[in-house]
């Protein structure tokens, strides 16, 4: 190895004064120092030595990285925006909403509850569903195949492909809901293509899973739409069959017809005691006309019984005669007591029957009610969803449609050029500090400097160690 140059001003020189040899104050080493040892201004006075190779080092690697940036092919990006799904009124959970929130106002609030077909996470929004079907593989694989991008990709199959469509597709959603999707590729017109491709196929797929929830459920409403109307026929029938044989049309208004028509029975027959009492005191209680009197009395005491339903054989069947209840709740007409009584019994029941009768009469009018009721929400939803499965709409909005780019996206040459001549100036200082320093390491400590060569070869690095 070559002895180390030393410092100029560790050198004598010749035809100096004696005065001159000693050392200066200057250049007597500081405290903490050790006597013999570079300082760092040393240190850097050394790596000037290396400037030219720095320099050199430099360029090149600068002219390589400019000519290896200007063969870099352009890439281009394809940017599209789409907005938020809104909420539908003929979509399967705006159907859902509309015949809970009709179901719960009919009932008084309880209502029924139906949920749409596809129910998110509770963290996830709308566009998070758009946007996995975006990074979907069915998506994937129409993209690829539409543009041959086996191909174009120069991939051996359908899995390779993949890999690199999906490396240069990004898909988010921005915190206002708006699904990005950005598709890069060498030609401008292509990106466009497989960007419009995505959203025709993204509403493809939205088109195709409404129309078969939509189907699926209109076929379940049909069947159930079917059964409710044989249930609701024969619930109608039970009714009209309980009504002609009992009449028994509306409960309320007969109850009280029926004790209207019990109090004037009762107000008769109390005139008719007076009359029998007054007559009884000028003519004798044996006179023809107090025995027509008796007659009558014991007649209107039957009519009270058979409305009140405590004489035999008093049950009532009335059948046909629910026209004539309405008549009759305006009172008992006029005449004798057996005249009164078949007036009011051709529109009235027996009054000892009628709690019975009307527990019976509302229970079928609550079936049929009910039943009614459901028919009514089950023709709203089969109509919708009818409507929902042969409807062909657009199932997004776009918010920036897809388009050729002008500009290129990457690759970003003057920022390439930049790096590369810092990183090489770094690495040319680093190993110019790194060699010093081995030279260093010989001047002031040669066994130190022996255990570093030997390090360096072992690793491959010996060359470092050669100067």
């Amino acid at each position: 190895m070559r002895p180390a140059r030393r410092f100029p001003h560790n050198e004598a020189v010749i035809g100096t004064s004696a005065d001159e040899h000693r050392p200066r104050e200057a250049s007597s080493p500081r405290a903490g120092e050790k006597s013999g040892s570079p300082t760092t201004l040393d240190f850097l006075l050394r790596l000037l030595r290396w400037r030219k190779w720095i320099l050199i080092n430099t360029a090149v690697v600068a002219l390589v990285a400019v000519v290896v940036s200007l063969l870099l092919p352009n890439w281009y990006a394809s940017h599209v925006s789409i907005l938020p799904p809104e909420e539908d009124a003929l979509d399967i959970r705006g159907i859902s909403g509309n015949i809970a929130r009709a179901a719960a106002a009919l009932s008084g609030g309880g209502g029924l509850s139906f949920s749409g077909r596809m129910n998110l996470p509770m963290w996830a929004v709308p566009s998070d569903l758009l946007a996995g079907i975006l990074r979907s593989r069915r998506l994937a694989e129409r993209v690829v195949a539409e543009h041959d991008l086996i191909t174009v990709y120069e991939s051996d199959n359908l899995d390779r492909a993949l890999e690199t469509y999906w490396k240069r597709v990004r898909v988010r959603v921005g915190p206002e809901g708006i699904v990005r999707l950005r598709v890069l590729d060498k030609s401008p017109a292509r990106a466009a293509g497989m960007a419009a491709t995505a959203v025709r196929v993204l509403d493809e797929i939205q088109r195709e899973t409404r129309h078969a929830g939509a189907g699926q459920v209109r076929a379940f409403v049909a069947a159930r739409l079917a059964a409710t109307a044989v249930d609701l026929g024969a619930a109608e029938e039970s009714l009209r069959v309980f009504e002609e044989r009992f009449g028994l049309l509306v409960p309320e208004e007969q109850a009280r017809a029926l004790v209207q028509a019990i109090a004037d029975v009762e107000a008769e027959r109390l005139a008719a005691e007076v009359e029998r009492e007054a007559l009884a005191s000028q003519v004798g209680a044996e006179h023809p006309e107090i025995r027509r009197v008796e007659a009558r009395l014991r007649s209107l005491e039957a009519a009270r019984m058979t409305l009140e339903g405590r004489a035999s054989g008093s049950g009532f069947q009335g059948a046909a005669q629910g026209p004539a209840a309405g008549g009759a709740g305006a009172g008992l007409p006029a005449g004798s007591g057996a005249a009164a009584t078949e007036a009011v019994r051709a529109g009235l029941i027996d009054l000892g029957r009628l709690p019975d009768l009307s527990l019976q009469f509302l229970r079928r009018y609550r079936a049929v009610e009910v039943l009614e009721a459901l028919h009514a929400l089950l023709m709203e939803m089969h109509e919708q969803y009818r409507i929902l499965e042969v409807r062909d709409t657009p199932t997004i909005q776009l918010l920036d449609a897809p388009a050729v780019p002008i500009e290129k996206d990457r690759p970003h040459r003057a920022v390439i050029c930049i790096l590369a001549v810092l990183l090489a100036c770094g690495a040319g200082l680093g190993v110019a500090a790194a060699l010093e320093s081995l030279a260093v390491v010989a001047e002031t400590d040669p066994a130190r400097h022996a255990r570093l060569t030997r390090l360096l070869r072992g690793v491959g690095l010996g060359f470092l160690a050669r100067r």
